[in-house]
């Protein structure tokens, strides 16, 4: 029994920049369900293709071209998200101390019908009896 050799790694004269432009249609459908914006998903693209042509060196063609750069996209686009939540607030946004802006006190949203508090009718609340 042979054991299969380890594939050799590829080299950039073996996948073309056309190999990869081929995907980029798909991979920005796929980025900007992921984001949710255009322009982000262009950008994550963009990236992603910059990122594939410098790892070109290391893909060693265990799996195919498109899933390898769908990894890489989905990377990307996780990378953009992450960063999204560590980025500074302008100042205006970011409330002072007391939760007070210039705009007035800071409310939380809610959803429809839910700033109504229950109400009880009198009476239909029973006390506990002490005996």
């Amino acid at each position: 029994m042979t054991i299969p050799a380890r594939p050799a790694p590829v080299t950039t004269s073996e996948i073309r920049l056309e190999d990869l432009e081929q995907h980029r249609r798909e991979l920005t459908g796929y980025c900007y369900r992921m984001l949710g914006s255009g322009f982000e998903a262009e950008d994550a693209v963009q990236e992603t293709m910059v990122r594939a042509w410098r790892g070109i060196d290391g893909f060693e063609r265990r799996s195919a071209v498109r899933s390898w750069l769908y990894r890489i996209a989905t990377n990307v686009c996780l990378d953009m998200i992450q960063g999204r939540q560590r980025r500074a607030l302008p100042m205006d946004l970011v409330s002072s101390s007391s939760g007070d802006s210039e705009a007035g006190p800071r409310r939380t949203p809610t959803r429809p019908g839910s700033d109504r508090r229950s109400r009880r009718r009198p009476g239909s609340c029973r006390s506990p009896r002490t005996a």
